[in-house]
């Protein structure tokens, strides 16, 4: 039973990330135009992960926490895909031999299988790329401490103290027995840190307070963690695990303690998460529930 079948209540969740998932899309089909001339086979790349059906999840966070502040999703729809897209290269890169060495992303071979390694890091690179150019010039954004700060707060969760530095720890870790805390570190870094920047970035373009902005910072923290700790529950799947090409498995709580202490944690880290929004009373009620849908989630 799915979670959506499982709470028949919850429909304007379900809806609302749906609304958020077709604008993001639509943003993005924009943002990269079908393109005939030397830059197509870049760009159809780039389309190829970017329009492959994700849930948009990020996204969707960056516009609950947003519209906290009764900020529109109109007015903030091409901050939607530049997040999403950052999200995007980071699946690519991911899959590369290199890195985790996945050859199925989303149901379908991975971009280098479906192009070819370079095009794959080179499609990767313009999407991490772009995403920074799409908040410097938005429209949509007045403010410039504001755009500034949006661009630092991405920055931070893409770069080497976020999503990079992440990788790194989790290739090295294959070569050693990490600890739990270590871990959860490598989470935090590769997975958890561009979920909380969607969080803290939808209090950014709100003009949230230092208090609101940690609190919504603390948040995206704990549920991204517990997002990838279910993820690591999916993978422990065989039909996950053979679409390795290699027998080379991301290190996981999962794979090292055992699934009860995994979803354990992943609990508490939910608890966690839902208290640091106690902060805006009924405002935040899809944000607790999308804290629900990370633990009940079939995929």
């Amino acid at each position: 039973m799915s979670y959506k079948d499982k709470h028949n209540d919850s429909k304007l969740f379900f809806d609302e990330l749906e609304k958020v998932s077709l604008e993001t899309i639509n943003s993005l089909d924009k943002l990269l135009p079908v393109m005939e001339n030397s830059s197509e086979r870049l760009v159809d790349a780039m389309r190829y992960t970017s329009l492959s059906g994700g849930k948009c999840f990020r996204p969707f966070l960056f516009f609950l926490s947003a519209n906290i502040f009764s900020i529109p999703l109109l007015k903030v729809t091409n901050i939607c895909a530049a997040i999403e897209m950052v999200h995007c290269y980071s699946l690519i890169h991911d899959d590369l031999p290199a890195m985790d060495d996945d050859n199925i992303r989303r149901g379908k071979p991975s971009s280098h299988i479906a192009y070819d390694e370079a095009t794959a890091i080179l499609a990767g690179d313009a999407l991490l790329t772009y995403a920074f150019n799409i908040i410097a010039t938005s429209a949509d954004i007045s403010n410039i401490e504001q755009r500034i700060a949006l661009i630092i707060s991405l920055s931070d969760a893409a770069g080497p103290y976020g999503m990079v530095g992440g990788q790194m720890l989790d290739l090295l870790s294959q070569q050693t027995t990490p600890t739990k805390e270590e871990i959860l570190r490598i989470k935090e870094l590769k997975t958890s840190k561009l979920i909380s920047s969607s969080c803290e970035m939808g209090g950014i373009i709100g003009n949230a307070n230092d208090n609101e902005l940690s609190a919504l910072k603390s948040f995206g923290r704990d549920i991204g963690i517990a997002y990838q700790i279910i993820d690591d529950l999916f993978d422990t799947d065989i039909n996950e695990v053979s679409n390795k090409s290699e027998s080379i498995l991301p290190v996981s709580l999962v794979s090292n303690y055992g699934a009860e202490e995994a979803r354990s944690i992943a609990e508490d880290l939910v608890r966690s998460a839902t208290r640091s929004i106690e902060v805006f009373g009924k405002k935040a009620t899809l944000l607790h529930e999308a804290a629900q849908f990370v633990l009940d989630r079939k995929n």
